[in-house]
């Protein structure tokens, strides 16, 4: 099985990237990004963009891929709401017109907890609207994945979130697992769970909210 991978350098694209190696049943992984994922192997290939708008005009060698979407950033990295919309969205629905492009059998989207496209979180509503075109672009198999805070150990720092990882692992021994997943995410979790819905020869439909992660 031949994967496609977005944001392939974040935290929980990474954790993928390294379940995906040591997996026999995947004999490629194409990694599109702005920054190469620094790995020596001859599964991987790196494909690399400057802008979003770049994405769904590009030429893959791949036969029925599965597309994995874990592209995602901030309102502090972006700028503005302006900027968050216009890269989140725009980078991932490129993304799924590439995937339409290259006949892929299955679409594998990180979202996030809460994602709503009626919410009054301007985030969450993001999340939202991203979803339910998504769901009309006719892809043949759409799964999309709600994770709570993500738990894992960036490279970008991000202090409040590095504050709110640090409670949150502290209150697992406290509440325990059960509870602890509907709203915290670890991302080496998520992975696994990410590569057992690419391997999988299901077509459907459907959301895995964090409590199922």
């Amino acid at each position: 099985m031949e994967m496609v991978i977005l944001g392939s350098t974040g935290l929980v694209g990474t954790a993928v990237v390294k379940e995906l190696l040591l997996e026999e049943k995947c004999t490629k992984i194409v990694s599109i990004g702005r920054r190469s994922l620094s790995i020596n192997n001859p599964k991987i290939l790196d494909v690399q963009v400057a802008n979003i708008k770049e994405i769904e005009n590009l030429t893959l060698q791949v036969s029925e891929p599965v597309f994995i979407c874990c592209f995602g950033t901030t309102l502090k990295n972006a700028g503005n709401k302006e900027n968050f919309f216009d890269l989140e969205y725009n980078a991932i629905l490129n993304f799924a017109k590439l995937a339409l492009k290259y006949n892929a059998k299955k679409f594998v989207l990180v979202s996030s907890m809460g994602a709503n496209a009626k919410s009054v979180f301007f985030y969450n509503k993001v999340k939202g609207k991203i979803e339910n075109d998504l769901k009309q672009m006719g892809l043949k198999s759409l799964v999309i994945f709600r994770p709570g805070l993500l738990v894992g150990n960036r490279i970008e720092a991000r202090p409040l979130e590095k504050i709110s990882i640090e409670f949150v692992q502290k209150l697992d021994s406290f509440i325990g697992q059960k509870v602890l997943k509907s709203f915290a995410t670890k991302a080496s979790g998520l992975a696994g769970k990410i590569m057992q819905e690419s391997l999988s020869q299901d077509s459907v439909y459907k959301i895995v909210e964090s409590s199922k992660i």
